[in-house]
């Protein structure tokens, strides 16, 4: 008779109902009864509860969802088992050879039992613990799990909350991050040449762009924001139909590595400016940003504002800019705000939109990033040349053959729109520009 899977049970039941001492566990590891023997492993516990409190009838069809995780997700380098608490409680624990496939197989597995269980009516939360590389830590794993699921419970059902130590003992709120190390995974990835459409995904998924991402990839939503700034600075209503606005779904990682050689980073930039004339010139698209500004560092679901004053010089705002606590924090800051000043309004004043009160984008010079392709880069630089002179010629690493790019200073968007046609009349294909902070 093959005792192994009855053990086994028997090993999770035990820890998982916390009537088994942590040492039982580790004898029964060394039998094998669990067949645990990589490196690495992590716990999560799993809470699906159902809305529709209803009987549905039929299967369960929770059991049969992490049954299919155990067959779909286990391979010969990770094996995945599970324990079913109670009706509403799993626990999943994931054994490894690395640390990294350890840590992301909950994710995939969280977004495996959102698409089987969500449209029947479970809502499904995982909390998960750090990966351990020591069995006798599995204890302590199951607790961790249990607390960032009673965390997220607290907070919100139907998300994944990792667990981590007390960053400072005053704010247990900081054990948790959603997810464990997503930006910064995130960020280190899009450095290591992520496709964008990738680096999208991986976005949505983590939660840092909406399922619909036009507000995010168009530049409407950076739009938004610069009307709102420009109004509060100006005194005057600038509607988001005024603003020349420009996304970042055409930038490539060629730009990326161009914008290296230059010297610095791509940002998606909203800016507002005060003309002489009492006009404003206002605008949104990604630039090219020094390394040396304030503005490159901002970086993941951060946000800056940097104001210019006369005499102040560069003065920068930064705080987050994505995620549901921020989120919420400035919600909740807006309602105490309105119950303070129920009885004494505080205004924020600004007059009606004007006509031609907004310059026209491109008749504004600025230096700017092309990128071109030819039968050679050098050819191809030398004819673009011809129609651009005294420009500069950039070269990144990887470049292939053929490839060119160059900056141009201080050209309108007017003239670099009329010049940019006749380079393709004559041979040289026009990949893309990218204008040029001066901030």
């Amino acid at each position: 008779i093959n005792i192994r899977p009855y053990a086994q049970n028997g090993m999770l039941h035990g820890m998982f109902n916390e009537s088994m001492e942590r040492g039982m566990l580790q004898v029964l590891s060394q039998e094998e009864y669990l067949d645990m023997k990589k490196p690495f492993f992590s716990i999560a516990a799993v809470n699906v509860f159902r809305q529709d409190q209803r009987d549905p009838g039929g299967e369960d069809p929770a059991p049969k969802a992490f049954s299919e995780v155990t067959q779909s997700f286990s391979t010969q380098q990770m094996k995945i088992v599970y324990y079913r608490k109670d009706e509403n409680n799993f626990y999943l624990i994931a054994n490894s050879e690395s640390h990294d496939q350890a840590e992301a197989v909950f994710g995939e597995i969280y977004r495996f039992l959102k698409e089987n269980l969500e449209p029947i009516g479970y809502v499904v939360t995982l909390g998960v613990d750090d990966v351990k590389d020591d069995f006798s830590q599995l204890g302590e794993a199951y607790e961790h799990a249990r607390s960032a699921l009673r965390h997220m419970l607290l907070y919100g059902r139907g998300e994944i909350y990792y667990y981590e130590e007390k960053i400072q003992p005053s704010t247990p709120e900081a054990q948790y991050y959603f997810p464990k190390n997503s930006v910064m995974r995130l960020a280190k990835m899009i450095r290591e040449h992520m496709s964008f459409a990738d680096a999208l995904q991986l976005a949505q998924q983590l939660g840092y762009a909406a399922r619909d991402p036009s507000a995010d990839v168009e530049g409407a939503d950076a739009c938004r924001k610069i009307c709102i700034l420009a109004s509060l600075a100006y005194g005057t209503h600038v509607y988001p139909r005024e603003v020349h606005t420009e996304g970042i779904a055409k930038i490539t990682l060629e730009d990326v590595a161009y914008a290296e050689a230059w010297g610095g980073v791509i940002k998606l930039i909203g800016q507002v400016k005060m003309l002489e004339s009492g006009k404003i010139h206002i605008g949104v698209c990604p630039m090219f940003v020094s390394r040396d500004s304030q503005l490159a560092g901002v970086d993941d679901v951060f946000n800056g504002i940097l104001v210019r004053g006369d005499a102040t010089g560069d003065v920068v705002f930064y705080g987050k800019g994505a995620g549901k606590l921020p989120t919420a924090s400035a919600v909740v800051a807006d309602v105490i705000d309105c119950v303070k000043h129920f009885a004494k309004r505080k205004y924020l004043y600004w007059e009606d939109a004007k006509p031609d009160y907004v310059e026209p984008f491109d008749v504004m010079p600025t230096d700017v990033f092309v990128h071109i392709q030819g039968k050679n880069s050098d050819s191809a630089f030398d004819t673009a040349e011809t129609l651009f002179p005294g420009a500069v010629r950039l070269i990144r690493k990887g470049e292939k053959e053929g490839e060119a790019g160059f900056v141009v200073s201080q050209i309108s968007g007017r003239e670099l729109g009329e010049k940019l046609p006749r380079l393709e009349a004559i041979g040289v294909k026009v990949l893309g520009s990218i204008r040029i902070s001066d901030y």
